[in-house]
This record gives C-alpha cells, structure tokens and sequence, in this order.
C-alpha cells in the first residue's frame, strides 16, 4: 500500500524495482520473483509447432462455425472460409 512507484527492465525478467516516494534521488528497492534456480534460457527456447501442416476440424464444425458468419466481423471472415477440414472424422 505503501509503493508509489513500480519498475520493471526487460534485462531483468524475474525482478521489479519500487521505491516508497516519486522523488527520482531516492533510489530503487529491488525484489527477486523467480526461483533460486532458475535460468532464463529455460523460459526464453523456441517450441516446436504441435501442428505444423495446420490443424483440422470436422466437416461439421465448419459448416456450424460458417453459420455463425452473420456474426463474425468481415475482416475476420476469410479465417473460417480457409479452416482445414479432416475428411476421414465425419
């Protein structure tokens, strides 16, 4: 309740800066809310894509998602008319 001031650095992903008054010659506290052991490549490593062909829905979940168009914004119309559909579950 006490904090006026919150910062937090890109450089420092598991810590903020505050300070008790919004004067800038006071300096910064600092606290740590990571884990003691963590290391920030662990957080920062590409995944692979769980779906890199795209993934499919039945024929009938788009015909329902395609009734549903009214709806839908326009500019956001194109997504369902390009939906992948699985021949094989219907």
């Amino acid at each position: 309740m006490k904090i006026q001031w919150l910062n937090y650095k890109k450089e420092q992903p598991f810590m903020f800066h505050y300070k008790y008054s919004n004067n800038t010659e006071y300096p910064f506290n600092s606290v740590y809310i990571g884990k003691r052991n963590s290391n920030i490549e662990d957080y920062t490593k590409q995944l692979d894509l769980l779906y890199p062909n795209g993934h499919t829905i039945t024929e009938l979940k788009k015909k329902d998602l395609l009734e549903l168009i009214p709806f839908i914004p326009p500019i956001k119309h194109s997504f369902y008319h390009k939906l992948k559909v699985n021949r094989q579950n219907n």
